[in-house]
């Protein structure tokens, strides 16, 4: 099918208005249309005609998630080892933010992460090394747990978690991760069930941090004992690394969570299809 002219997309959007069953046929061939379809439907979410206005939200609801839907689509075609953490993270967060712009927040972490690497030399201890990591994060930047609003789908919006300094398990150990490989520290995050942490896996011992906990450092019989008191089985595979393309769908399923907790079921539904591409 050919592509539509600017004068043609520009006509199909004037005739939002139009009864059924025309306007059903007009909205299928912007949805069609694609990308280049938006910029008149954002125009057109300005118009005074309550009805075109509806219409044209709608659309362009339908047009971002088909383009989110493609971009994952292509994520979770990288072999494990090919995934971006930060990539795949933000993926999620213009599930709730369409149009986020993604540059302010990594220059963020980048100035966090370059403020941590001042303060590190050449010799220091893990424990030492984590030391400096926790006091920017949890002192100075002022990141903490999300005890009040813990199943706010703000929550699994990275952006938001670095604008509101608060969040979740799974999404404080990412913002943990994403300085950690700043870095270059073997920091990778440990799908714990019911909770989250990340490990660091030194050259003469490995140590358990809970960044929901102003990262607190665990050894492995305090997280063997976290597992019993949970009533979980204390196998090796609770406290290895876990990949990329593991964090981002259990940041999705989280969300898919929130929103269901919110009664929003036909976006838990969309979200749960994002986390079955990712996944298949």
């Amino acid at each position: 099918m050919r592509s539509l002219t600017q004068s043609e997309l520009k006509a199909l959007v004037r005739l939002l208005d139009e009864e059924e069953p025309f306007a059903a046929l007009i909205e299928e061939r912007l949805l069609e249309a694609g990308e280049a379809a938006l910029p008149y439907l954002h125009e057109a979410l300005h118009s005074p005609n309550p009805l075109v206005r509806t219409r044209a939200e709608h659309l362009v609801a339908r047009l971002r998630f088909q383009q989110l839907e493609e971009e994952l689509t292509r994520f979770a075609s990288l072999d494990d080892r090919e995934m971006d953490l930060e990539t795949g993270v933000f993926l999620v967060a213009r599930y709730g933010y369409p149009d986020l712009d993604a540059t302010w927040y990594s220059q963020e972490l980048d100035r966090i992460a370059g403020a941590i690497s001042r303060e590190l030399h050449d010799g220091m201890y893990m424990e030492d090394i984590i030391d400096c990591i926790n006091e920017r994060l949890f002192s100075i930047e002022g990141f903490q747990a999300d005890h009040q609003r813990y199943y706010d789908p703000e929550n699994s919006y990275i952006n938001r978690v670095i604008d509101r300094r608060v969040g979740i398990p799974i999404t404080l150990s990412v913002i943990y991760l994403l300085i950690a490989r700043r870095l270059n520290l073997p920091i990778s995050g440990v799908a714990f069930p019911g909770h989250f942490l990340v490990r660091y896996d030194g050259p003469y011992e490995t140590l358990w941090i809970d960044p929901f906990n102003d990262g607190a450092i665990l050894s492995r019989e305090d997280c063997e004992e976290l597992l019993r008191a949970m009533g979980y089985p204390v196998v090796d595979e609770y406290l290895a690394p876990c990949t990329t393309r593991q964090i981002v769908a259990r940041m999705f399923n989280n969300l898919a969570q929130a929103l269901l907790r919110q009664g929003q079921e036909a976006r838990a539904h969309e979200v749960k299809k994002l986390v079955m591409i990712l996944l298949a």
